[in-house]
């Protein structure tokens, strides 16, 4: 049980800290889903699925933020790795799709 409780921890640190990558102005007041069935996504939100073990949900909040918002590329690079820590392929690939589609010949504009 010490080895889920630790993982547990460690998805909840990476899950965290995307979420202060997040400025003060990045919040929704909707809640639930959008017009095409996806979460809207709001720290309230991510805070509520974290604080159930929700992680893929607080997930996708974020995740949902972070489509719609000018994000750092640290912000993806801890959903990647959330994604990792969960086991999802599919979510750890699309977050690192997002970090590649941020880098310009300049380099990242959000360290």
């Amino acid at each position: 049980m010490a080895d889920d409780a630790d993982m547990r921890l460690r998805i909840e640190s990476e899950l965290d800290a995307a979420r202060q990558l997040l400025t003060a102005r990045v919040e929704r007041p909707e809640e639930g889903l959008g017009p095409d069935g996806r979460l809207l996504g709001s720290r309230m939100q991510f805070e509520e699925f974290v604080s159930h073990g929700e992680y893929e949900l607080a997930w996708d909040s974020l995740l949902s933020i972070g489509e719609r918002e000018s994000v750092p590329s640290d912000f993806w690079r801890h959903l990647a790795e959330a994604a990792h820590l969960m086991g999802d392929e599919a979510m750890r690939q699309r977050a690192e799709k997002q970090v590649q589609r941020r880098r310009t010949p300049e380099g990242d504009p959000h360290p």
